[in-house]
């Protein structure tokens, strides 16, 4: 029932954003504690363990209805990092985000920036990728990611000391409180935000900082 209008756009790429740097985190840090590459006796539960990571994102249904095989290290990588149709999958937020941002004015820095990072996925090498190689591709995915955030914010929330800046940032906040008005009536969210240490006080006034830490910024 939420308009879609620039803050819906803004809210839909701040989600898909926080998606893909999760979805690589979870693969780091998930890969980290599989089996080493030097125990060929126990590659039997390698399998078991790829089964493991999906699992952890909701993708392991997914994951055989789109690759249509066994479980296997490359494929679940190719999966969770350059699916088109994975809700999840870093490739699929990277696309939700162009497509958002496509219909606002002074989006080609940002479009760059997000052609960039599918660029650098599609060229990685995922069959010899060991977990060095792995480690070192998602820490360069999150600067790719973070740089995705700043180019946003540079684009549409100047810096406050810019001679616009605080009209900017104020008009942004209103547009924000708008999309988000709805869902602090909702108890799922409320507790949500408690349980991330935001005060009755700061919900119920939809304060600055709750709107900053939930909207791309």
């Amino acid at each position: 029932t939420m308009n879609r209008n620039d803050a819906y756009t803004f809210l839909q790429s701040g989600r898909n954003l926080e998606r893909a740097d999760m979805t690589s985190r979870i693969v780091d840090v998930r890969s980290a504690q599989l089996l080493p590459a030097d125990t060929p006796e126990l590659r039997p539960f390698d399998t078991v363990q790829w089964m493991s990571v999906l699992k952890s994102l909701s993708g392991y249904q997914m994951y055989r209805l789109r690759m249509r095989g066994r479980v296997r290290r490359a494929d679940v990588m190719q999966f969770l990092l350059r699916d088109d149709q994975f809700p999840r999958a870093c490739g699929f937020c990277i696309n939700q985000i162009r497509d958002a941002l496509r219909g606002l004015p002074r989006s080609a820095e940002v479009l760059a920036l997000l052609e960039g990072a599918q660029r650098f996925l599609g060229e990685a090498n995922l069959e010899t990728l060991g977990q060095a190689g792995l480690h070192e591709l998602v820490d360069r995915l999150q600067l790719e990611i973070q740089g995705i955030h700043d180019g946003i914010a540079q684009s549409y929330f100047p810096s406050r000391d810019g001679a616009n800046g605080p009209l900017l940032v104020t008009r942004a906040r209103e547009l924000a409180r708008g999309a988000l008005e709805r869902y602090t009536r909702l108890p799922n969210y409320c507790n949500n935000w408690r349980s991330l240490g935001f005060s009755e006080d700061a919900i119920a006034t939809m304060s600055d900082r709750l709107v900053d830490a939930i909207f791309v910024w």
